[in-house]
């Protein structure tokens, strides 16, 4: 976040973990969480509508600018598994780009101990 310190767009010193981001930030954890409820709820699985959510893109994109943290496992008031079944809709959106974004911001919120199931999950 902020001045971009590396070519390399995705690069670890681009960005700031998830507990940090929402440490330093509290108020934007409730109000990311309804604003990805309320943009995944209009994305159509089926792909009969290409209408997006005008905050589709910027909301998985500053989720994606996350990345995981050593102490993830923990629970805390903000915690990133409820933003989960919202990114994972997300990424059912019919335009490549959105459903891209999707899957880079999905990361830092599974833990290490669900990626299997996860990703079974993702593949029925």
């Amino acid at each position: 976040f902020g001045v971009k310190k590396g070519k390399d767009e995705h690069a670890k010193k681009n960005r700031m973990t998830g507990r940090e981001f929402f440490t330093r930030f509290p108020v934007l954890h409730p109000f990311l969480l309804k604003q990805m409820e309320t943009v995944s709820s209009t994305v159509d699985r089926d792909g009969g509508n290409t209408k997006l959510h005008p905050s589709l893109f910027l909301l998985l994109l500053i989720l994606s600018k996350l990345y995981p943290s050593p102490m993830d496992g923990t629970h805390s008031a903000l915690s990133l598994a409820p933003f989960i079944p919202f990114i994972i809709r997300c990424g059912y959106c019919p335009v490549y780009r959105s459903r891209e974004i999707a899957a880079r911001a999905l990361v830092p919120f599974v833990m290490v101990d669900q990626v299997l199931s996860t990703v079974s999950s993702l593949l029925t």
